[in-house]
């Protein structure tokens, strides 16, 4: 890979492998302990973590190695750069439309739920079963 973005790839690469490592460890430790295995207090002894290391570690070697994932890793972010991203206060007066939206959705579900519900009632209490 000779484009200008490698170090931030590896860098997003490795970033990746940390947090896939802490997801495994900590599921696997909940698994580990579902299934009452005893659980070793040092992490080194604990295969929780090993297993997470293991798979997180392997995964990354493989991304890292594999010429093709480097290639494609580094057209992501080269296509990344060239995007044009909104100015803050476009963001802000969008949010704000999105979330008036969403509060008017709100409402209505809200209005109409009550209605059904109202209408629900009154049906069963007039035993028309």
């Amino acid at each position: 890979m000779n484009g200008s973005y490698r170090r931030i790839v590896e860098i997003v690469l490795a970033a990746t492998a940390v947090g896939l490592f802490v997801m495994l460890f900590k599921l696997f430790d909940k698994f580990w302990s579902l299934f009452n295995f005893s659980v070793a207090t040092n992490f080194w002894q604990n295969p929780t973590f090993w297993a997470g290391f293991a798979i997180s570690f392997g995964l990354w070697f493989l991304v890292r190695r594999s010429e093709k994932s480097m290639v494609f890793l580094d057209e992501v972010a080269l296509e990344l750069s060239r995007v044009i991203w909104p100015e803050r206060g476009d963001t802000v007066k969008s949010s704000g439309v999105i979330l008036v939206l969403i509060a008017i959705a709100a409402l209505v579900i809200f209005v109409f739920d009550g209605l059904w519900g109202t209408l629900m009632e009154k049906f069963l209490q007039a035993n028309w079963l």
